[in-house]
């Protein structure tokens, strides 16, 4: 339930929720879809209460967003205080807050925080914040309660500000149960901690395993290589990120051994995100043939924010791979067509040679979404550029090409994890 400033409907009573859980809470798909529950004239503060619960603190200037949202949570404490079993359904729980500014800040995270504290088995929990020292200390405390809990198995931290990197550690160093991270910090001191920080309730090392990590370089540290990734690498981290399922990450210059630390048997899912800043292009000698040699149980490749000026360092790598035969499946190209650049597409047409020479047998589907930079209208023309230099791959059936409005090239903000292909 997102809040909103729009007038409400009338909730409905206590009694009605009361029997709807006597009677459908051992039969949860029914209860999820629920009409009472799921339909839009139903008050927001019950509307999915099942399943999902979000907390969008608002700005202290904006008095309209306080009252609707102080009203909100009073019914929602009143629903869960009359109804305790409401708690157990929900599982997935959002909290984002505007800049806090003074006392009367911190009060609205104090009424946040005894929603919060009433949930126990939440399983995905959803952080966004300008800045980790706004939080009133109940809040965090609170937050840092629900983040030990064995339920807890996903953690989504987006947009968010902390003093430094030791921080974040701390943070995330008592999710002890956690299979999936989602993380676009940012931070003044990525000095990265020596050992377990001082304070935390830290899990052993290597203790708390993940099977799907995302992971988008926010901010220029200064270096080339994800903070997350340098502190996975250190013998005191709690995180084991060695035996990942699905892996999403930033790949810019010198990035290579950074990224093949996290590689591995088990790896299915790899997407990788190209940089539009110029400073940050490509590595020329990137090697696709040399990441996949380290997953051979690749089902799904992506390359997300990929540019037409950079393509043929894709194109050449994976024509690169000297006869070895890989399992995948899907691969998806996310290609900008720039308004300055055009060609060279007949370096694509080396890539199909590739596919029809069955170096990837069980294949099934090259998808490439196309979007154009500069407005020009060039990008128009981009489909039939393209297709002619792909004749089997079209041929076949096996080609998509989709194209999409025109695209900013800023570095858009980490979004939770969409469901891909399922591989058997």
């Amino acid at each position: 339930m997102t809040l909103s400033a729009t007038p409400m409907v009338e909730p409905l009573p206590n009694e009605l929720i009361e029997c709807i859980l006597d009677n459908l809470h051992s039969d949860i798909s029914t209860l999820l879809k629920c009409a009472l529950v799921g339909r839009a004239w139903v008050n927001p503060s019950q509307r999915g209460i099942f399943r999902k619960i979000v907390l969008e603190i608002p700005g202290i200037q904006n008095w309209q967003k306080v009252d609707a949202y102080l009203k909100f949570i009073e019914r929602l404490t009143v629903s869960l205080d009359e109804n305790p079993l409401l708690a157990s359904f929900v599982k997935s729980l959002c909290v984002s807050r505007q800049r806090a500014r003074g006392e009367a800040s911190a009060s609205l995270d104090i009424v946040a925080t005894a929603v919060v504290q009433k949930l126990h088995d939440v399983k995905r929990l959803s952080l966004s914040f300008r800045q980790s020292t706004d939080l009133h200390l109940g809040l965090r405390d609170a937050l840092a309660v629900m983040l030990r809990n064995p339920s807890l198995n996903q953690l989504d931290i987006i947009d968010c500000h902390f003093p430094a990197f030791t921080d974040v550690a701390t943070l995330l160093s008592s999710a002890s149960y956690l299979k999936v991270l989602n993380a676009g910090v940012t931070s003044r001191n990525w000095d990265l901690p020596d050992s377990s920080p001082e304070g935390s309730t830290s899990s052993p090392p290597h203790s708390i395993s993940l099977n799907t990590l995302q992971l988008r370089f926010t901010v220029n540290t200064g270096s080339d290589i994800d903070p997350f990734v340098s502190w996975f690498r250190q013998d005191s981290c709690p995180f084991d990120a060695r035996n990942l399922e699905s892996l999403e990450i930033d790949c810019i210059r010198g990035a290579f051994p950074a990224i093949q630390h996290l590689l591995g048997t088990r790896l299915r899912e790899l997407t990788l995100h190209f940089s539009p800043r110029p400073h940050r292009r490509l590595d020329p000698t990137f090697d696709i043939g040399g990441l996949l040699g380290y997953t051979p149980n690749l089902r799904s490749l992506h390359f997300k924010s990929l540019s037409n000026i950079e393509h043929p360092t894709i194109v050449s790598s994976i024509c690169a791979l000297n006869g070895s035969i890989f399992p995948l499946q899907y691969l998806t190209i996310d290609l900008t067509i720039h308004s300055d650049y055009i060609g060279p597409w007949a370096q694509w047409a080396a890539m199909d040679k590739l596919f029809e020479e069955q170096k990837f047998p069980l294949l099934e589907r090259v998808i490439f979404n196309l979007s154009e930079s500069g407005g020009s209208g060039i990008g128009a023309n981009a489909v039939e550029l393209l297709i002619p230099q792909l004749p089997f791959l079209h041929g076949s059936g096996k080609l998509m090409v989709r194209e999409h409005e025109e695209m900013s090239l800023a570095v858009s903000r980490i979004t939770p994890r969409r469901t891909g292909p399922t591989f058997s």
